[in-house]
C-alpha cells in the first residue's frame, strides 16, 4: 500500500472523530455570545460587526441557503472548519517528526481543548481562523523543508483569505510565521521573480476580495452600521474604530494586564489537565534544539496570540472581559498542544532507546488514557446539545409583550437572540424593535438622553413602549425582565406569568452550578439581580401571588438574588437593617461568592455584612 494511504487514513479518522464529537455537543437552538448576531447576518446576508468577517459570513450565508434549521446549519459551518483544521494539524505533527499513531492521538488531544471545542460548536469566526492559520503554518513548513516556487502563490492566497476573516489574529501570528522562514530567505528572494511575484499579488488580492463583496452590498437588512456607502465607511468597519473604547477601557491599567497574564497561564493548563504542561515544555526545549528558527517562530505565534494581545488590549480584569478574551488565543492553545505531542514523542523515543518494552507499553497506555480523559472531560464541559437559555429568553420576552408594542434593547444578549427570533424565525413580527445604539437595525432613535425620553413619549401616543437595560430609560413599571415606560406609574412593579417559570428554572440551575457556559452564567447572574429586586418589591407590597413567591424563593438561594433582596430591603427601610432578613439571605454566601460577581457587587455584599457585624459590636 502506498505511503500516502498510511497518512490519509488516520487523517480521515481524525476528521471523522472530531466532527462527530463536536456535532454531538453543538447547540441546536440560538445561544448567547455573538451567535444570534451571526445567525442574523448569515440568514439575511448582512454585514457583521467590525471588521465584518466577510469570508466567514459569505460561507455561512451560503450554508444557511441549504434549507432547514438555521442554527444547525450555521453551527455545522464552524464544526466543519475545525474538523478540517484537525486534519491539517495531523499533517503538521507529521512534518514536525511525530509518528503517525501519535499524530492521530495528538490531534484528538489538541482538539479536546476546552476553548477550541467551545468555539468550534457555535457559529463563530474562530474555527475558520484556526483552519487558515494552520494552512499558512503547514505551507511555510513545507516551503522551508523543500523550497518550491509553486507554494508561494498558495501561501499568498491563504494569507489573503485569513485577513478577510479575522485580520487582527492573523497579524498577531505573522511575525512568528515569518521568523520560521528566515532560513530560506535567500531561496525566497530568488523564487520571487517578477512573474511569480505578480501571481502572488493576484492570489493575495483574490484572498482579500471578500472585503470588496462586503462593500458592494446595497442596503443590507441587517448590518452593524447599516449600508457601507463609501470607502470611509469600509475603512471604519475594517479598522474596528468603534471598539476603541472597549478595547482600551480608561479604568484598565497595567495591574489588569498582569492579572490577565497570570490568569491566562492558568487557562492554558486548564485546557486539558495540568499534568500535560511539563510535557509541553519538554517538547519545546527538545524541538528548539533541533530547529531553532522554526520553533522560536512557533513560540512567537503562541506569544502573539496571547501575551501580545494582553499587552495591546486594555481590558478590565473581570468575568465578562475574561470570557470575551478567552476566545482570542485559540491558536496559542493549539501551539501548546503541538508541543505537548512533540514532548510525548521525545519521551517515547527516550524510553524506546532504553530497550524497556514494558515501560514503553505502560507509557503508551498512559498517553492514550490521558487523551481519553481529556476527550471525555471536554465532552462534559462543552455539551450544549440541550442549551435552551437564550432561546427561551427570547421567546419569553417576545411572547409576553402586548400586541404592536415597541421594545428597545441594548446588550448583545438581547440583540442577538431576540433579533434572531423575530427576524429569522418570524416570531412576533408585530413588535417593533429598536437598538439603543442604532446598530444592527434599520430603525433609528435619538441617542441623547433627553431627546430619547421625548421620543419615547411620542411613541407612547400609539404604542406601549418597553426597554431592557437601556441607560436613561429606567423609570416606569418594572417587570424584572423589562420595564414599561408609564410616566404616571414610576416605581411600580408588575409581573407576567410567562416570566416566572423561566426565572425560577434559571435560578435553580444557577444554584446547582449546572450552567457551564460563561456567557450563560453572566446573563443569568445579571437577570437574577433584576428579578430579585422586582419580586421582592412585589411581595413586600403585598402584590405577589403564589407563583411569584415560589420564584423568589428560588432566586433568593442564589448570590445575585440574595444581594438584590438585601439592597432592596435596606433602601425600602430607609437605610435600616432588617437583621433577620439580611442574615437569612446573605450569610450562606459569606464564604461562597461566585466568580462572576463584579467588584461592585462584592463590595456591596461586604458592606452590608460589615454593617451587621458593626451592629453586633454596639
Amino acid at each position: 500500500m502506498p505511503r500516502i494511504k498510511f497518512e490519509i487514513l488516520p487523517a480521515v479518522a481524525v476528521l471523522a472523530v472530531v466532527f462527530s464529537l463536536y456535532y454531538a455537543t453543538m447547540p441546536v437552538l440560538v445561544t448567547f455570545e455573538d451567535a444570534g448576531l451571526f445567525l442574523q447576518v448569515c440568514a439575511l446576508d448582512g454585514i457583521a460587526h467590525p471588521p465584518g468577517y466577510p469570508l466567514f459570513t459569505s460561507i455561512c450565508s451560503a450554508s444557511t441557503r441549504l434549507g432547514g434549521n438555521q442554527v444547525i446549519l450555521a453551527n455545522l459551518t464552524s464544526i466543519t472548519f475545525s474538523a478540517l483544521s484537525s486534519v491539517v494539524v495531523f499533517f503538521i505533527l507529521l512534518r514536525l517528526g511525530a509518528r503517525r499513531s501519535l499524530c492521530f492521538v495528538g490531534a484528538l488531544f489538541i482538539f479536546s481543548a476546552k476553548e477550541i471545542w467551545a468555539q468550534s460548536i457555535v457559529v463563530e469566526v474562530y474555527s475558520l481562523n484556526l483552519l487558515l492559520v494552520s494552512l499558512l503554518l503547514i505551507l511555510t513548513i513545507k516551503y522551508v523543508d523543500s523550497p518550491k516556487t509553486s507554494l508561494l502563490p498558495a501561501i499568498a492566497l491563504i494569507l489573503g483569505l485569513a485577513l478577510a476573516n479575522h485580520w487582527p489574529l492573523v497579524v498577531a501570528s505573522m511575525p512568528g510565521i515569518l521568523l520560521s522562514m528566515v532560513p530560506r530567505t535567500q531561496n525566497l528572494m530568488r523564487d520571487l521573480k517578477p512573474s511569480v511575484l505578480a501571481i502572488c499579488v493576484l492570489a493575495f488580492l483574490l484572498g482579500i476580495s471578500p472585503y470588496v463583496w462586503m462593500f458592494m452590498k446595497s442596503a443590507p437588512v441587517f448590518g452593524y452600521y447599516g449600508e457601507i456607502k463609501n470607502v470611509f465607511d469600509l475603512v471604519r468597519y475594517i479598522s474596528r474604530d468603534s471598539y476603541s473604547g472597549i478595547d482600551n477601557a480608561v479604568t484598565a491599567d497595567y495591574s489588569d494586564k498582569l492579572m490577565y497574564v497570570w490568569w491566562y497561564l492558568g487557562e492554558l493548563a486548564r485546557q486539558w489537565t495540568p499534568i500535560v504542561m511539563p510535557i509541553a515544555v519538554a517538547g519545546f526545549v527538545q524541538a528548539v534544539r533541533s530547529n531553532p528558527y522554526r520553533h522560536c517562530g512557533l513560540l512567537a505565534v503562541l506569544l502573539g496570540n496571547s501575551l501580545l494581545l494582553i499587552l495591546l488590549l486594555g481590558f478590565e480584569f473581570n468575568y465578562l472581559f475574561r470570557s470575551v478574551f478567552s476566545a482570542y488565543p485559540l491558536f496559542a492553545i493549539l501551539v501548546v498542544g503541538i508541543y505537548t505531542v512533540l514532548g510525548a514523542e521525545s519521551i517515547l523515543v527516550l524510553l524506546a532507546s532504553m530497550a524497556r518494552k514494558q515501560i514503553v507499553v505502560i507509557y503508551r497506555v498512559a498517553l492514550v488514557s490521558i487523551v481519553a480523559f481529556c476527550v471525555v472531560d471536554g465532552y462534559g464541559k462543552n455539551d450544549r446539545s440541550r442549551d435552551v437559555i437564550a432561546d427561551q429568553y427570547a421567546r419569553v420576552i417576545l411572547q409576553s409583550l402586548p400586541e404592536d408594542s415597541v421594545l428597545i434593547i441594548d446588550a448583545d444578549s438581547q440583540v442577538g437572540p431576540i433579533g434572531y427570533m423575530q427576524r429569522v424565525e418570524g416570531l412576533r413580527k408585530d413588535v417593533v424593535i429598536y437598538s439603543a445604539d442604532n446598530i444592527f437595525s434599520d430603525k433609528r432613535m435619538p441617542i441623547e438622553k433627553e431627546a430619547r425620553s421625548n421620543w419615547v413619549e411620542e411613541m407612547r401616543a400609539n404604542r406601549r413602549v418597553f426597554s431592557i437595560q437601556v441607560d436613561g430609560l429606567t423609570q416606569g413599571k418594572d417587570y424584572g425582565l423589562y420595564i414599561e415606560h408609564i410616566p404616571e406609574s414610576p416605581g411600580e412593579y408588575g409581573s407576567h406569568a410567562l416570566h416566572l417559570p423561566f426565572v425560577e428554572s434559571r435560578a435553580r440551575e444557577y444554584q446547582a452550578g449546572s450552567i457551564l457556559q460563561e456567557a450563560d452564567v453572566y446573563f443569568v447572574h445579571q437577570m437574577l439581580i433584576a428579578t430579585g429586586h422586582q419580586l421582592f418589591e412585589r411581595i413586600a407590597r403585598g402584590q405577589a401571588g403564589p407563583d411569584e413567591i415560589a420564584a423568589l424563593k428560588a432566586v433568593q438561594q442564589t448570590f445575585p438574588g440574595a444581594l438584590a433582596i438585601a439592597t432592596s430591603s435596606i433602601v425600602r427601610d430607609g437605610g435600616k437593617l432588617n437583621r433577620a432578613l439580611l442574615e437569612f439571605v446573605l450569610l450562606p454566601f459569606e464564604d461562597n461568592i461566585p466568580e462572576v460577581a463584579s467588584s461592585e457587587q462584592i463590595a456591596s455584599f461586604q458592606k452590608v455584612l460589615g454593617l451587621l457585624k458593626e451592629e453586633d459590636k454596639n
